[in-house]
């Protein structure tokens, strides 16, 4: 069965013994510092919105991994639903608590008082063009914004700093479209 079509509430987080040691390298090579967690309570939970960082696959574990250790709040992530048609990866995902992230799923994960965490820009922020680091590209997505509204959620900005620094854009999609195969 396709973890998107299982029900987002059956979940089971991670210990932190586990959290610890899939994160230790990454942590010990990046050195990540937290700051603001002391706004995250564990008996309130909160829409935790921010930038997706390039590639946007360094950052996350290692917020989902300290929230976790630090406030013992297993976040629940909302993807789009193009990361559940990649075989081993939807399964990743979903073992680690990010679910297909559309209305039905944030309400019934806001209904049980979930901790969640959406990057409005999805899939355009993470491919990011020359001279984009550290751009918001959310256009008119607010849906989020809605189901905060519906179910008095509040909004939690976070922010990832240094990881849109990681890689340097060479080529992009207008070098692509400008390119003799592009044409």
């Amino acid at each position: 069965m396709n973890p998107a079509d299982k029900d987002v509430l059956d979940f089971i987080p991670p210990s932190v013994s586990s959290v610890n040691a899939a994160t230790k390298l990454s942590e010990a090579y990046f050195n990540p510092l937290f700051f603001g967690l002391d706004n995250l309570h564990k008996d309130i939970p909160t829409l935790l919105v921010g930038n997706h960082t390039i590639y946007g696959s360094l950052d996350v574990p290692l917020i989902f991994s300290e929230v976790l250790r630090r406030k013992g709040v297993a976040i629940r992530g909302l993807a789009d639903d193009a990361h559940f048609k990649i075989p081993l990866w939807r399964d990743f995902i979903h073992k680690s608590g990010i679910i297909a992230g559309n209305r039905k799923n944030c309400s019934r994960l806001m209904e049980a008082g979930e901790t969640l965490l959406v990057f409005p820009g999805g899939a355009r922020e993470v491919a990011k063009r020359k001279g984009e680091k550290y751009q918001l590209t959310w256009k008119t997505r607010t849906g989020f914004a809605y189901m905060a509204i519906k179910y008095q959620y509040p909004i939690t900005p976070i922010a990832s700093l240094g990881a849109d620094d990681v890689y340097d854009i060479l080529f992009d999609a207008y070098d692509f479209k400008a390119s003799r195969l592009g044409r």
